[in-house]
This record gives structure tokens, C-alpha cells and sequence, in this order.
């Protein structure tokens, strides 16, 4: 069985408003698994951003909930139902979120929430499912870019200033039906409809590489030539981004 390495770094925003990191990730090289989450921001209470934040507290549930389905329940040496436990995990960690979030009143039922992507590697096959506007991509040994999500976020982004927050975080987010939809984990049951899942194979010597959407001005403009010769301490210097920014790259083990 082919043995991989990651490394890995998260990376506080720069807003300055005390806003703490609210991404989390997990690696388990050992059993080819990696989780990574980015909680969604919350609104200022008193001109105060909650910190601790709900969307941290609910992003650690999440991962943890999944993982430990993951360990519970996937067999090392099948393949065939690996889609299915992710997407059994995923909704398992949202029903635990929705049972966090039904404890508490959240003003404008604006219900805490984090968006991710799970991959899960066997051999030179890789399994994902994601929702959100997290990345995953693969490059090959010579430059060639795979990747392998879609935000899900654009739409709304071109169109948010038709819309009061309310009416995005309350009548769009989770609903299938609006044509500028997106996914939150927030408990909603209807957020497993915008979870997508797929596989892809891997050449020898390629990297994977799972990260937030702090990283998303790198993933998409910079060629995947140059990207698989960058470290994750380039990485980071590059990215301009003010937001939570986490990535872990993932390479054979030789």
C-alpha cells in the first residue's frame, strides 16, 4: 500500500478586529485520511467579534465527528463504499451541529456553520466530498493542475448586494432551489444536498493539496508547475488574503 505525508499550516486572519481563526483541520497520515473546514463569520455583538466563536467550536465538532466515524467504520482494504462513508460521515457531523446549535437562541436564527472538504487516499485513488468554497487540487511530477472542487460560493458573491444578510444566510444558503444557492453545515438537513463527492486518480509522484479559500488567489492563478515546486512557507507569503488561511499538502512517502 502506497504511504503518503502531509504537512500543514493554519494561519490567523489579518483584520485586526480580534477575530479568531475559525479553520480547522486534521491529518491522519497513517490511514491515508484529511480533513480541513473553514467556519463562516459571524456577526460583530456590540461592536465585539465572539471569541471564542461558535463557528470554531462547530467546525472541531464537525471534524471530530466525521473522523471518528471514518475510523469506526472504513475497512483499509475495500475501496467500493468509501463514497458512501464519507457522505454517511458528513451527515453525521451535521446532525451533530444541529444539535449543538439547537441548545442556544442565535440572533436572526443566523445558525453558527462551517463549509470543507474530506479526502481520503488509497494507492494512487483519491476519494473527496466537499461543500463550500474550500479547494482541493492535484498536480503531477510535471505541472499539470487538477481541481477537483468547485466553489460554490461564486454566485451569491456576484449578486450580494441584492440581498439583506438575512435573506442570504436565511432563504438562499441551504436551498436547492434559489438559483444563487450555497452549502453550510449549520445543522440544516438540507445542506447534504449541496455536498458533492467524486475520485480521481493519482500519478506517481503527485501532490494533493486541501486548503481554505484564504489560499484561493493561488490555487486558481498560479501554474501548477509552479505550485508543486512551492513550499507551504511560500504558500503562505504569497497569499494576500485577509481571511483564515489554512493548507496541507499531501506527497508519497518515499
Amino acid at each position: 500500500m502506497v504511504k503518503y505525508k502531509s504537512s500543514s499550516v493554519s494561519i490567523i486572519n489579518s483584520k485586526n478586529i480580534n477575530k479568531p481563526n475559525e479553520d480547522f483541520y486534521l491529518c491522519d497520515d497513517d490511514r491515508g485520511i484529511y480533513l480541513l473546514v473553514d467556519g463562516v463569520s459571524r456577526d460583530k455583538i456590540n461592536g465585539i467579534y465572539p471569541n471564542p466563536s461558535p463557528s470554531f467550536d462547530v467546525s472541531k465538532l464537525f471534524v471530530k465527528s466525521v473522523y471518528k466515524f471514518l475510523l469506526e467504520n472504513i475497512n483499509e482494504d475495500a475501496n467500493a463504499n468509501i463514497l458512501d462513508l464519507l457522505h454517511n460521515a458528513i451527515k453525521k457531523g451535521n446532525d451533530e451541529i444541529n444539535e449543538y446549535n439547537s441548545k442556544k437562541e442565535w440572533i436572526d436564527n443566523f445558525l453558527p456553520g462551517t463549509v470543507g472538504i474530506i479526502i481520503v487516499i488509497r494507492d494512487y485513488k483519491l476519494f473527496y466530498a466537499y461543500i463550500g468554497d474550500c479547494y482541493g487540487l492535484v498536480i503531477s511530477n510535471k505541472g499539470d493542475k487538477t481541481i477537483f472542487t468547485k466553489c460554490q460560493t461564486e454566485k451569491i458573491a456576484k449578486h450580494k448586494k441584492e440581498f439583506s444578510a438575512y435573506e442570504i444566510r436565511n432563504e438562499i444558503c441551504n436551498n436547492k432551489f434559489h438559483p444563487y444557492s450555497y452549502g453550510v453545515l449549520n445543522g440544516d438537513f438540507r445542506a447534504i444536498n449541496f455536498v458533492n463527492n467524486g475520485t480521481i486518480d493519482i500519478l506517481n509522484n503527485s501532490k494533493i493539496i486541501i486548503c481554505s479559500d484564504g489560499f484561493s488567489d493561488i490555487v486558481k492563478n498560479v501554474s501548477g508547475k509552479k505550485l508543486y515546486q512551492m513550499t507551504i512557507d511560500q504558500m503562505t507569503t504569497r497569499a494576500n488574503e485577509s481571511d483564515d488561511k489554512t493548507v496541507v499538502i499531501i506527497e508519497e512517502d518515499r
